[in-house]
């Protein structure tokens, strides 16, 4: 999920840039640690009430898609279409990632094996 936020990487590079004069392990360990509370906030303030956020992508979309009916030759509300429908995409892909992450670390915590969680595969290692 943090992968896909273009702040991310800048988040990182500024940590990163910070006093590097000590071995790489220890200097690794303390980036990671000063990573968790921005990497917390980001998640907090793009991940928060992500249903809620969805229904209120989908309700944007479809009246915007009601007026354009009603005007179909409006430049206006098409540019507002696309940029309403991927705004509604993104979050709907938000949204499947963060419950794959939750199904994956449940079922992790269940005693399923990693091995569990990749693509199926036929006897004869080919799909």
């Amino acid at each position: 999920m943090w992968t896909r936020d273009g702040k991310l990487m800048d988040r990182v590079q500024q940590w990163l840039a910070r006093d590097m004069h000590e071995s790489r392990l220890p200097a690794l360990k303390k980036v990671i640690c000063n990573l968790r509370q921005p990497l917390k906030l980001l998640s907090k303030n793009k991940c928060a009430d992500i249903y809620t956020q969805q229904a209120g992508a989908r309700e944007a979309l479809s009246q915007i898609q009601a007026q354009l009916q009603q005007d179909p030759c409006n430049s206006d509300l098409l540019q507002r279409e696309e940029a309403s429908k991927k705004h509604y995409v993104e979050i709907n892909n938000l949204l499947y990632h963060s419950l794959n992450n939750k199904a994956r670390q449940t079922g992790l915590f269940m005693g399923m094996s990693v091995q569990e969680f990749s693509w199926p595969r036929s006897s004869k290692g080919r799909l």
